[in-house]
């Protein structure tokens, strides 16, 4: 596996078809309107009944990879309609994501659109053009994932961007956190595969 993508393994990787159906109808109606979606809606676009589509997301939320508040989706593989440090401004309007990662592979799913964040080291503004994020040589901290249970709550708050992959270990070695900064131009095309995984997953359901 090369090493870009063994960066990016995650437990929720590992979905049936159901459980892929589910995520991938959540999230595009959260890129799509900026709103939250119920489970309900979830149900009626995949065609999976709506106990099932249920359960499916609140085992989802048990494992901290959907934010999910009364029935409603607020938050679905790194995308929210909530505010957080990381904003991406897309044609669809603004939304937010739980991390850099998120960002860098949403934008890049969808081929255009700027990223504003609030990272560790001060405001950072990145647009993708032809297919490269701007300004290029920045990194994004990639924390291991030893241990940890919840992607949003203690794995995300973690996965930011730095002006370079030196930066990004200097700052991991001094808060002592597991991990490695990686250049956004050795990862960025495996992110936006995967999210494009994710979006491509509803619209030929």
């Amino acid at each position: 596996m090369p090493e870009s993508e063994a960066l990016m393994e995650f437990g929720d990787d590992q979905l049936d078809d159901t459980q892929r159906a589910v995520r991938s109808a959540a999230f595009v109606q959260l890129l799509e309107t900026g709103q939250p979606t119920s489970i309900a809606t979830v149900a009626q676009i995949t065609r999976i009944p709506h106990r099932i589509a249920g359960e499916v997301l609140e085992g989802m939320a048990e494992r901290g990879s959907v934010q999910l508040s009364d029935g409603q989706v607020l938050g679905i593989a790194g995308l929210s309609v909530t505010p957080t440090r990381h904003t991406i401004h897309l044609s669809q309007g603004d939304r937010w994501t739980w991390c850099a990662l998120d960002a860098i592979g949403i934008v890049g799913a969808l081929g255009s659109g700027t990223i504003t964040s609030k990272t560790h080291e001060g405001d950072v503004t990145l647009s993708l053009d032809n297919g490269v994020f701007h300004p290029e040589g920045m990194a994004i901290f990639i924390a291991d994932r030893y241990g940890m249970i919840s992607s949003i709550d203690q794995w995300c708050p973690l996965v930011d961007f730095f002006p370079d992959d030196a930066s990004a270990d200097r700052w991991a070695d001094q808060n002592d956190v597991p991990g490695r900064g990686v250049r956004i131009t050795r990862v960025a095309s495996v992110a936006a595969e995967r999210w494009r995984t994710v979006i491509e997953d509803c619209r030929n359901s």
